[in-house]
């Protein structure tokens, strides 16, 4: 999946289009129509940026559905892949890399991470509800 039908379906869940999109980014449309056409894994950074803060995403939004599909998600118990991580394991994996500390409040910094790594994991292992 390349960055075009990403584009097509936030432009779409959003109840927009890509006239739209273009007049409040300044980005040409026939750039966008030029993109989801192609679906492409490659654009223009400064377009791609003025089209995720419109729309209320991040830059890697783009291409977590490409990541996914290039790569095989790790091994799980008994040579499992997709299997679900418990809220302990998550835990302990977060304490260990050193992003949470057991006890501690975590910063609005904190949470949008967390938010965005879960993101990431939930398109990885296709946990999305």
């Amino acid at each position: 999946m390349g960055i075009g039908s990403t584009l097509q379906r936030l432009i779409e869940s959003q109840g927009t289009n890509v006239n739209e999109v273009a007049t409040a980014t300044g980005v040409n449309p026939q750039t966008l129509y030029s993109l989801i056409k192609r679906d492409s894994t490659k654009a223009n950074i400064d377009d791609l940026y003025k089209v995720a803060q419109h729309l209320g995403v991040s830059l890697d939004y783009f291409y977590s559905g490409y990541i996914a599909a290039k790569t095989e998600p790790p091994a799980g118990p008994e040579g499992q892949t997709g299997g679900k991580i418990t809220l302990e394991e998550s835990n302990k994996l977060l304490e260990d890399l050193g992003y949470f500390q057991e006890g501690a409040e975590l910063s609005d910094r904190d949470l949008a991470f967390l938010g965005h790594v879960i993101g990431l994991l939930d398109s990885w292992f296709g946990q999305r509800q």
